[in-house]
């Protein structure tokens, strides 16, 4: 019996750590390498999938060339380095077949990051995962994923949804991003 509730209690412990709201990292660094946008669903948008591709290729530049704006060392609470070379390059090949699906693709975040040819061998890793844009609602739902790098194991998994908004595609879509920034209980 006692066994038992041991085993129980290191369980619901490790699940609260992984699924519940708090976030500690225990790192001095995080590797962000950008937004996959490889299994997003598109809602009530007229324009064309190349349109998004490209927006979507924009959002991650800017990443890197506003990191001030979009800078996510707020969050996790240590300095983030950006990277976004590997999902840009991704994001060029992306299958455009399913984008305008109705539902959020059931492709798991453990199954992207272990894809991932990353430049780094160990520490934190981060991508956020665009699951769904909806512009009738006008917005967009991400999946914020922390791995460990060498095992490629979550570490942290949260989906938010944020309100997008502003002139033009990239700046309507990467908005949601700033809101996710600004939230100071995101990971509280």
């Amino acid at each position: 019996m006692k066994k038992t509730i041991t085993v129980l209690l290191v369980f619901f412990a490790s699940s609260l750590s992984v699924f519940g709201q708090k976030l500690d990292l225990n790192t001095t660094l995080v590797h962000f390498y950008g937004i996959d946008f490889s299994e997003v669903r598109v809602a009530g948008a007229q324009e064309d999938d190349d349109l998004f591709v490209g927006a979507f290729m924009g959002i991650n530049d800017l990443l890197v060339k506003e990191s001030a704006k979009y800078d996510f060392s707020q969050l996790v609470k240590c300095p983030v380095e950006t990277d976004v070379t590997m999902i840009t390059e991704k994001t060029q090949k992306m299958d455009r077949s399913e984008m305008r699906e109705r539902e959020i693709s059931d492709v798991k975040a453990e199954d992207l990051v272990s894809a991932y040819s990353l430049p780094h061998k160990e520490g934190v890793g981060m991508i956020l995962i665009a699951r769904m844009l909806d512009k009738r609602a006008a917005k967009g739902t991400f999946d914020i994923v922390f791995f460990d790098i060498a095992t490629r194991n979550i570490v942290y998994t949260k989906r938010v949804t944020k309100k997008a908004g502003g002139f033009g595609l990239r700046n309507f879509w990467i908005h949601p991003v700033y809101e996710m920034i600004k939230d100071k209980k995101l990971f509280s």
